[in-house]
C-alpha cells in the first residue's frame, strides 16, 4: 500500500470511528474492533491522522497513562502530542510526523523512528511524579532531530544519526551510538554528572560539545580539530590565571570564553570535549589557536 493509499483510507473512514481510534490511543480503554495487523503482527495504523484541539495522552494528575504496544504508526501524522506517563513498546514510527512532541515520564522501548520528523520536540521534559522519560533500544536512524531537547532522560542502547541544534540536558546515556554530523549539539551533564558511556566514533562534531561527564567510557569522534580536556574545571581556572586581566585582543576573547565556562562548571573531575574550530566561526582564526596554546601550557605544567 503506497503513501497516498495509506492516507486516503482514513479520509474515507467514518468520523465517529476515527475519533474512537484516537480516543483509544490518547485515553486508553478497549481496543476498537476491526483494526487489522500489518506485517510483523503490529496493529496497522499506518498513515493515521491523529489530530484534534488537544492531543493529550495521559494526564498531568495521574502517574500512569495509556500503553501503546506493537503499533505500526509508519507515516502517521502525530504532531504536537503531549504524553504523560505513557508506555510505548515495540512500535514503528518510521516516516511519521512527530513535530512538537512533549513527553513527561514516558517509557519508550524497542521502537523505530527512522525518517520520522521530531522537529521542535521535548523528548524528556525533566522530572515528573511518575519518573523521568526513558528511551531503551530505540533507533532514531535518519530521523529529523532539529531544535530538540532531551531533558533528564535515560537513554539506553539507542542509535542516532545526524542531528542539528539538539540539547541532551543532564541525561544518562549508556551503550548508545551516534553517527553522522552533529551540528550545534550539546551533551551537558554539569547539573548532576550522570553516566555517559556512548560510541561517537562515527560522528563528526560541528560546533558541538560534551561537557560535565567523565568520558573514559566513551569512544570519541575521529577528527583532527577535536579536543578533550580532562578534569576541565581546574584547567579552565589555570588558563584564566595565565591570561591575567587582558583589556583587548584575542586574550580578552579567550578570557570571555573561559570565564563563561568557569561560572557554571561541572564536577571537578568531569571532562570537556569539543571541536576547537567552532571558536573560529566568523573568521576569528586567532581564538582557536590561543585557546589551544593556553590548554597545552596548563597541561604541560600539570605534568611537570
Amino acid at each position: 500500500m503506497d503513501k497516498s493509499a495509506l492516507t486516503s483510507r482514513w479520509a474515507r473512514m467514518d468520523g465517529t470511528r476515527l475519533r474512537a481510534i484516537g480516543a483509544w490511543l490518547l485515553q486508553g480503554g478497549d481496543r476498537p474492533e476491526g483494526l487489522a495487523e500489518s506485517e510483523g503482527g503490529r496493529i496497522d495504523l499506518r498513515g493515521l491522522p491523529l489530530v484534534g484541539p488537544l492531543p493529550l495522552a495521559g494526564s498531568p494528575d495521574e502517574l500512569l497513562g495509556p500503553t501503546w504496544e506493537s503499533l505500526d504508526l509508519r507515516g502517521a501524522r502525530l504532531d504536537d502530542l503531549r504524553l504523560f506517563g505513557v508506555s510505548i513498546r515495540d512500535c514503528l514510527f518510521d516516516g511519521a510526523s512527530c513535530v512538537g512532541w512533549r513527553l513527561w515520564g514516558v517509557t519508550v522501548k524497542d521502537c523505530s523512528f527512522d525518517r520520522a520528523d521530531l522537529t521542535g520536540s521535548a523528548l524528556g521534559s525533566g522530572e515528573w511524579p511518575g519518573g523521568s522519560t526513558s528511551w531503551s533500544g530505540v533507533s532514531f536512524g535518519r530521523a529529523k532531530l532539529e531544535n530538540v531537547r532531551f531533558g533528564d532522560a535515560s537513554i539506553l542502547e539507542c542509535t542516532f544519526g545526524g542531528m542539528r541544534k539538539v540539547l541532551f540536558d543532564d541525561c544518562e546515556i549508556v551503550d548508545s551510538a551516534f553517527s553522522g554530523k552533529m551540528n550545534s549539539v550539546i551533551i551537558d551533564g554539569r547539573k548532576g554528572g550522570p553516566r555517559l558511556a556512548a560510541d561517537f566514533g562515527e560522528a563528526t562534531f560541528v560546533d558541538s560539545q560534551i561537557i560535565g561527564y567523565r568520558l573514559n567510557d566513551s569512544k570519541l569522534p575521529r577528527q583532527a580539530d577535536l579536543r578533550l580536556i580532562e578534569s576541565y574545571p581546574a584547567v579552565v581556572r589555570a588558563a584564566l590565571a595565565l591570561l591575567g586581566s587582558p583589556v583587548g585582543g584575542v586574550d580578552a576573547r579567550a578570557a570571555s570564553v573561559l570565564t563563561w565556562l568557569s561560572k557554571a562548571p561541572g564536577g571537578e573531575y568531569s571532562d570537556w570535549c569539543f571541536d576547537i574550530a567552532a571558536f573560529g566561526s566568523g573568521g576569528d582564526d586567532a581564538l582557536p589557536l590561543r585557546l589551544d596554546d593556553l590548554f597545552a601550557r596548563v597541561m604541560a605544567e600539570s605534568r611537570d
